[in-house]
């Protein structure tokens, strides 16, 4: 196999740099995929380069995550999709591991590899290789998945992405309607290879974007939710990452990343108040 049975989406906005790396790999370990770009109206010359490997690029016309990837599953031919992002580093062996999960079951809709943060220097690259070694790295049945993750195309053509989920919320709103509709979400036990060059500042920023998505994704479903629903999806990124975080950070011994944790937590819900707000007004 060569990727035959894949296509490869990736969405990108003004990430010339990686890019450059990004694309031309999984070129080569998947040369039969078809690869489509998905960008949001770049201007550094993201598109140009696209074009000169991709079989497709899109404009998503800047109208937000969830709708440039349902747009690159609606553009796919082949029977699985794969969401890569542009400093994810990709193998054939995982991406196969992904399809042929996926092929022998039936109600499993959606896979996601293992992820390792390499080349980890500064102290905030150092936390988020941890977090994802102690909190996300677990191969089993899950409620989410995240980037780099497979679908069964036909599968999101039917069950949608919400184009109201602009920010992180996008698979978090899919995975809990194909639950919904019986289907199941899986971490495999296949790695993928992420480098990082984070600062203060962009870790922060990182968790910012999952709080505007915690907000969305809480603002669509709390109509329908129990009062207790809705308190654990408030709850949810404190008693993960301050609660069990500092139990789990403690019996590891890397009690110096302990305070990393409380700002990713404290910006997750800085960025979920500050998009609850923007939604707010939006409504009035």
């Amino acid at each position: 196999m060569h990727g035959e049975s894949m296509s490869v989406v990736i969405c990108v906005r003004n990430v010339m740099a990686l890019l450059r790396n990004s694309l031309p790999t999984i070129k080569q370990q998947l040369p039969r995929a078809e690869i489509i770009v998905v960008d949001g109206d770049s201007t550094d010359g993201t598109v140009e380069f696209a074009r000169t490997i991709a079989e497709k690029v899109i404009s998503d016309e800047k109208r937000g995550l969830a709708y440039a990837r349902q747009l690159g599953i609606n553009n796919a031919t082949r029977p699985f999709v794969a969401f890569v992002g542009p400093d994810n580093i990709v193998s054939a062996e995982m991406m196969y591991a992904m399809q042929h999960a996926l092929e022998k079951d039936p109600m499993l809709a959606a896979v996601a590899p293992q992820t390792e943060v390499i080349d980890a220097h500064s102290y905030w690259e150092c936390a988020t290789k941890y977090i994802f070694q102690y909190f996300i790295n677990h191969p089993g049945p899950v409620d989410v998945v995240g980037t780099p993750c497979m679908y069964k195309r036909d599968v999101v053509s039917r069950i949608q992405y919400d184009p109201k989920i602009r920010a992180a919320g996008d698979d978090t709103d899919l995975s809990l309607r194909l639950m919904e509709a019986g289907y199941t979400l899986a971490i495999i036990d296949a790695y993928t290879q992420e480098k990082n060059e984070l600062d203060a500042g962009a870790f922060r920023g990182r968790w910012r974007w999952y709080g505007r998505g915690d907000a969305e994704f809480y603002t669509k479903h709390r109509a329908s939710w129990s009062v207790h629903r809705r308190l654990r999806s408030l709850l949810h990124p404190f008693r993960k990452y301050v609660v069990r975080g500092t139990l789990v950070f403690f019996r590891q011994g890397k009690f110096l990343y302990i305070p990393a944790l409380y700002v990713a937590v404290w910006s997750r819900y800085r960025g979920w108040w500050g998009r609850a707000r923007e939604l707010q007004r939006e409504r009035a």
